[in-house]
């Protein structure tokens, strides 16, 4: 499963125009406009500056933890080990 979402995330971010009209097909209840802006802004973000895509950092949900925290969303931090897992990953 997660190998299937994996594919599909890293087509999108290398086929931006073509993932958008994937979605638009299906969608066409959503807006087209909105689909090919949003498709444009998110694909180089769907991997940012991680090693692959779905790979998670502790720092990242460290900072998370803290900024939910800080703004009375939690009461206390949660153990960020025990929050994700990078195991399931194709190639990790």
């Amino acid at each position: 499963f997660v190998h299937a979402i994996a594919r599909g995330y890293e087509f999108a971010a290398a086929n931006p125009e073509e993932a958008a009209q994937i979605l638009a097909a299906e969608t066409p209840e959503t807006g087209e406009a909105i689909i090919r802006a949003s498709q444009q802004w998110l694909s180089p973000r769907y991997q940012g500056d991680a090693p692959q895509w779905g790979h998670q950092a502790e720092e990242t949900w460290e900072a998370y933890t803290q900024w939910m925290v800080d703004n009375g969303v939690i009461d206390a931090p949660i153990p960020v080990e025990e929050a994700f897992t990078n195991d399931f990953l194709p190639n990790e």
